[in-house]
């Protein structure tokens, strides 16, 4: 018991003198990993493509009144999310009704929107549904920047006496050019276009697993992912989830996942994985402490890199604390893990990439994170933490040495320490203000530097109702300085991007209950920066339109 006293007391010691160091610092930026908090960062910057298997219950979307453009190949997700257990009640966009249908576009660009769901009605034992999704712009500045992308999806779901099943189709189409050429080189579009195909699907059953006192998941996930230049990436992961509830704050979770992957490529080897993973952990109380100790266990069978099969073993530990009941909780947590790096993650943080990408696992060798998150005064919610993290085969964006300037991808060593910072404010439901960000700094084994990672990033997100018609949202985005290598340059020199700034004001008024007219000003400053280097943004645009609901 003594050994225990030692350890809590240090790892409570290491929370606390990490957040007075971070209330000292600038609160603009965001974290690239995935953060087992309930703040969850969603990044598009290339720490953010590791994935470890994950059950995720099949829900029905509101619709959104934010579109960026383009928006796959430009979106810059929010970096955090409320939690849920202490925070503020989130902001969510009020529905119309279950099902509605959006038109919408701008002469700007030639920016055409439209967009549908369609469910059945309300029922306590069975639902199911359709939605699809169609967005695409002209660009013409920047030359040949035209996209598309496409969606459908069908979804449903099955309450049974002993639990609830629920299923998922889903296919998307997105279409890119490679516009970063120089200008002194001509292309035909249909020699620079990118077209992938995207096919998944998804099936969970679920009995009882946060209520039971003895409860399971059972999942199954699909995928096969195709792109223009002829590779294939076939996924197919199965998941089982059971979670026991103790006497006396116990919980036993057992998480075991199998995910084989196969990707097939006329220029290239083709490339088989298996993850096995088996994951076991045992929660309890201590004097008002939650501690969680745990193992990760992950087996991987791959045929090129380090082909035949290898075992890794990674401490799960978690110590957290409320400070103030309810209110304030202080946590800290070490842990490690294998990710899967795909090809289909890897498009979808970055979609200039080439064909032939090499696809490597990364090893989370070491994480360490710790920070304080809660809420004050009824109406304020925040968070400051702090984390450390080190990463083998981490994969970065480098240009490519074609015209087209393309990505392909190298891997490294890279230890990634993080400051992030959140806060969130609510007046009633007329005033929403969240704000996240994070600093970063990379220390790379081989690369000269950690290629378009960003010195920072950040997100502003204010929501206003005036009157009960009209709601008002203002959004920023921003990114630090990041670096790139030109190798399409004679000198192969180091390019510096500059940060960049996304502002943008949507505005929505409800004329009845069942129509809405939206107008959308995007990238208002109209500043053309380059998220990816060589690829100017769109400058300022408008999107208007309608929703209506039968």
């Amino acid at each position: 018991m003594g050994k225990l006293k030692v350890i809590l007391s240090i790892a409570l010691s290491c929370m606390i003198g990490t957040s007075a160091f971070g209330q000292g610092t600038d609160t603009s930026s965001q974290m690239t990993y995935v953060i087992k908090t309930d703040y969850e960062p969603k990044l598009t910057s290339a720490n953010k493509v590791m994935t470890a298997p994950n059950i995720r219950e099949i829900t029905s979307t509101n619709p959104s009144f934010e579109y960026d453009l383009p928006n796959f190949a430009y979106k810059v997700l929010p970096t955090y999310h409320p939690a849920k257990t202490i925070s503020l009640k989130s902001e969510i966009d009020e529905p119309l009704f279950g099902n509605y249908f959006r038109l919408g576009g701008t002469p700007m660009y030639l920016t055409t929107l439209g967009e549908f769901r369609v469910h059945s009605v309300r029922n306590k034992k069975y639902n199911y549904g359709v939605s699809g999704s169609h967005m695409s712009s002209n660009a013409g500045n920047p030359t040949h920047a035209d996209f598309s992308d496409n969606t459908l999806s069908v979804m449903g779901s099955k309450i049974g006496n002993k639990g609830e099943l629920t299923g998922k189709l889903n296919y998307e189409r997105h279409v890119i050019h490679y516009y970063g050429y120089p200008d002194s080189f001509e292309f035909d579009k249909v020699n620079i276009n990118q077209i992938y195909n995207d096919f998944n699907g998804s099936a969970l059953y679920d009995r009882g697993y946060n209520t039971k006192k003895i409860g399971s998941q059972l999942g199954f996930d699909f995928y096969t992912f195709g792109t223009h230049g002829g590779r294939r990436e076939n996924d197919f992961m199965g998941t089982l989830k059971t979670r026991i509830k103790l006497p006396k704050h116990q919980v036993v979770d057992i998480n075991a996942a199998v995910d084989y992957t196969n990707i097939i490529d006329t220029a290239v080897q083709a490339l088989n994985r298996t993850f096995i993973r088996v994951s076991p952990k045992y929660t309890f109380r201590y004097k008002k402490v939650d501690i969680g100790i745990g193992v990760n266990t992950v087996t991987t069978i791959d045929t090129i890199d380090n082909p035949g099969a290898k075992f890794q073993l990674f401490p799960d530990l978690e110590v957290k604390h409320f400070f103030v009941k309810d209110r304030v909780l202080g946590y800290a947590e070490i842990n490690g893990d294998v990710y899967k790096n795909s090809n289909r993650e890897l498009v979808y943080l970055n979609p200039f990439m080439s064909n032939n990408t090499e696809i490597r696992n990364t090893v989370r060798a070491f994480n360490f994170e710790t920070g304080i998150k809660g809420v004050l005064a009824k109406k304020f919610d925040f968070l400051i933490g702090f984390q450390v993290s080190a990463d083998n085969n981490l994969p970065l964006f480098l240009t490519d040495s074609t015209p087209t300037r393309s990505f392909g991808v190298v891997y490294d060593d890279v230890t990634t320490t993080a400051v992030k910072t959140g806060l969130g404010f609510r007046h009633e439901e007329r005033l929403f203000v969240q704000a996240a960000g994070t600093f970063y700094t990379y220390k790379t084994q081989n690369q000269a530097e950690a290629w378009q990672l960003p010195a920072f990033d950040a997100d502003v997100n204010v929501r206003y109702t005036l009157a009960e018609k009209l709601n008002i949202r203002f959004q920023m985005y921003a990114y630090g300085n990041r670096f790139q290598l030109d190798q399409f340059s004679e000198t192969k020199e180091q390019v510096e991007l500059k940060p960049m700034i996304d502002l943008n004001v949507m505005a929505d008024y409800r004329y009845k209950k069942n129509i809405s007219f939206f107008l959308n000003a995007n990238n208002v400053s109209g500043t053309r920066y380059q998220k990816w280097y060589a690829y100017p943004s769109f400058g300022f645009n408008l999107l208007a339109g309608i929703t209506f609901s039968l």
